[in-house]
């Protein structure tokens, strides 16, 4: 029996593009609000998935933390807005690893790919979002990001995972909220 094509589309959204385009247009998200307000414009408009690259090394985990919060609150906000027709509620969850990325384009030679991230903390990230189906969470962070960002956690549930290709366990926080979650100015 021949396989039947699956024609149902999942839109992805590059909120913040890929590489130095911050510095080159100014309609790219900077602040973790204009970055949740585009997660919300991505949202309404069809995208089922929108990602975003922190890019600041200074200040990056906090930012991060930032623009993790306001999707929180837009996510509240579009629940609120959704139609009956919709009657599971909308479900998110976020994985924050930090670490070098390489950026590239994958395809054969000649074709005209988009650019993606590939590396550990890509891996590691894809991996604690993942954890928040364990954990029926919102966001799952690695330790690297909080001790970076400089924030206490009282509120979240911790614990080790084992991922792949590494011997030493991650210790990671997974919150269902990110209210009272103090973060530093930068």
């Amino acid at each position: 029996m021949p396989l039947a094509m699956n024609r149902e589309v999942f839109v992805t959204a590059a909120l913040t593009g890929s590489g130095a385009t911050q510095d080159r247009s100014p309609h790219v998200p900077r602040s973790p609000a204009e970055i949740a307000a585009a997660a919300a414009d991505a949202a309404r408009a069809g995208a089922a998935v929108v990602h975003a690259h922190v890019r600041d090394p200074e200040t990056g985990a906090r930012q991060a933390l930032r623009a993790a919060r306001r999707i929180e609150t837009v996510m509240t906000s579009l629940e609120a807005e959704k139609g009956p027709q919709f009657q599971d509620p909308i479900r998110l969850g976020i994985g924050l690893h930090l670490g070098p990325a390489i950026l590239g384009r994958i395809g054969a030679a000649g074709t005209t790919g988009g650019l993606t991230a590939l590396g550990d903390v890509v891996n590691t990230s894809s991996r604690l979002e993942t954890e928040n189906k364990t954990h029926n969470s919102f966001l799952v962070v690695s330790r690297d990001v909080v001790d970076a960002a400089n924030v206490a956690v009282p509120d979240a549930h911790s614990a080790e995972i084992k991922v792949r290709g590494k011997e030493i366990p991650l210790q990671i926080f997974a919150l269902n909220s990110l209210d009272a979650l103090d973060i530093p100015a930068n």
